[in-house]
């Protein structure tokens, strides 16, 4: 409803606290600057936590531009995990096979519930198997073989 004002509530994924780190925020407010410039909707007030934000916007004529906005900022807020990996030694490359790798879990364990079917995954390497654990214990369980690990296992001549 154009001319209202709406309390937007985005919580980060799994209430993790992804934002736990001034230097994460600031870059969520930088482009929440942005798109509002770029999308042309009046922010009135906005609040960043550790874990959630709540932003106070005015609608704008154009309906789409809130969702483009949130989708704008929680997107380069997103990838700039990936630049904090690839500074740790994590490739885009990596990153988006080890994203396909969790979508395809979370997909399975979806896939199961729903259809009351198993897809065929070990419990052990299960999406509930993964979500319970934490730090080094999620790494150790998500890569068990992590010793010895090479990136490019073929010899060149």
């Amino acid at each position: 409803i154009p001319g209202h004002v709406w309390h937007i509530t985005h919580r980060c994924h799994g209430r993790e606290f992804f934002l736990d780190f001034s230097t994460y925020r600031k870059f969520w407010v930088k482009w929440l600057y942005q798109g509002t410039n770029r999308y042309e909707v009046p922010v009135l007030n906005f609040t960043v936590t550790s874990n959630h934000v709540h932003v106070l916007v005015l609608s704008p004529k154009d309906m789409t531009a809130i969702p483009l906005l949130m989708q704008l900022v929680v997107g380069r807020v997103g990838w700039s995990f990936c630049h904090t990996l690839r500074d740790d030694g994590v490739s885009y490359g990596d990153y988006l096979e080890q994203l396909t790798y969790l979508l395809f879990l979370k997909m399975a364990d979806e896939y199961g519930k729903i259809y009351k079917k198993d897809a065929g995954i070990p419990d052990e390497y299960s999406w509930d198997s993964l979500k319970t654990k934490k730090g080094a214990d999620l790494e150790a369980q998500y890569r068990p073989n992590n010793a010895g690990h090479t990136r490019n296992p073929r010899k060149r001549s």
